[in-house]
């Protein structure tokens, strides 16, 4: 498939590029092209003061030797010579053996290279782009790639479609603060990092809008799928919990992990709603029958009553197969005359 027309660097003719990359319209003007470009640095060394001139630069002069016009175009002397037998160059006569080729006449047989015409009215340098629209350079041309738009280098500077890019960076309306807060106020207030911010907003589905490189995030939907921990006591951190329904952290976890109960975080601490946890553990306050407050002993109270350790208690207590009963709240009671056999407490 042919290309957009192009304009060769050489002749300055149209003409339809057959690959990517070609910017002659034919091998012939790429190799006068080359030919011109190796002349070009030739003649730079004439500007460096070379000649015969005492180290006076060559374009000040007015007339220039054979040997001078010759440095100068980056030419041979019988060159020099050749186009002036063709009429190419017209020198001045100043005696029979002395002839000087004036500046005029050189420069204006120097290669003009075509030069394109551009329209800068459609067209915005890179860096006035991302100052505008407060985007990065790899935003401003991942949505240039998906629109079909391209850049255009011109010497040294990137110019964009500037018409192309207020479609896609529209100025949007300015952001209600009571609604939109932005993703840096977040995590500086709950002490998060950036990403988890975004991260917690795509996974539950929290409303964000971009503006420019910043990114915002409705306090609303962020209330509703966290909680900040309140004063009504309606939520509790891992801790609380388990000292308030007198669990362990294995089995605490292992029932919250298990039951897919919903957590929040704030900060550091993760909080777990006491509706959920009570349907999990029961409630915090059981009543305990009479037999078994007169019969059985607590864990803890074996401990202290005892003198040992949990792990020796637990370890022994489950080797001999102590009698033991659960009540609500999840307390756990030991046979007292058991453990007086067990212990040597008799």
């Amino acid at each position: 498939m042919l290309g957009a027309v192009r304009i060769c660097r050489c002749c300055g003719r149209s003409f339809r590029p057959e690959v990517g990359r070609q910017v002659f319209c034919s091998p012939e003007c790429r190799n006068r092209n080359k030919n011109d470009v190796r002349k070009l640095k030739r003649r730079s060394k004439a500007f460096e003061g070379v000649g015969v001139s005492n180290c006076v630069s060559l374009s000040a002069k007015s007339c220039l030797s054979i040997s001078e016009a010759a440095l100068f175009l980056g030419v041979s002397r019988p060159t020099i010579y050749s186009r002036i037998e063709s009429g190419d160059i017209h020198p001045i006569r100043y005696s029979a053996r002395t002839i000087r080729i004036p500046m005029d006449e050189l420069t204006a047989s120097l290669p003009q290279p075509a030069k394109e015409s551009v329209d800068f009215t459609h067209l915005i340098k890179l860096d006035d782009a991302i100052t505008k629209y407060q985007v990065s350079k790899t935003d401003i041309y991942r949505k240039l790639a998906l629109c079909g738009a391209k850049s255009r280098r011109i010497g040294f500077v990137t110019y964009l479609p500037a018409d192309v890019l207020d479609d896609i960076f529209k100025p949007d309306e300015p952001l209600d603060e009571s609604i939109w807060v932005g993703a840096e106020v977040l995590a500086e207030k709950y002490g998060l990092s950036r990403k988890y911010v975004n991260d917690f907003a795509l996974k539950h589905k929290v409303s964000r809008r971009k503006l420019g490189s910043k990114l915002y995030i409705s306090i609303v939907d962020w209330n509703n799928a966290r909680f900040t921990k309140g004063e009504d006591g309606d939520y509790m951190s891992g801790k609380e919990a388990k000292e308030f329904y007198h669990v362990g952290g294995e089995r605490f976890y292992e029932t919250v992990n298990a039951s897919g109960i919903r957590r929040y975080r704030n900060g550091r601490d993760v909080l777990f709603s006491r509706k959920d946890l009570d349907r999990l553990f029961k409630d915090k306050g059981p009543e305990i029958p009479a037999e078994i407050r007169r019969n059985y002993m607590l864990g803890p109270e074996a401990l202290k009553f005892y003198h040992i350790g949990q792990k020796r208690f637990l370890d022994e207590t489950r080797a001999a197969n102590v009698r033991k009963v659960r009540t609500d709240g999840n307390y756990v009671w030991y046979l007292k005359s058991e453990l007086d056999k067990l212990f040597k407490k008799i």
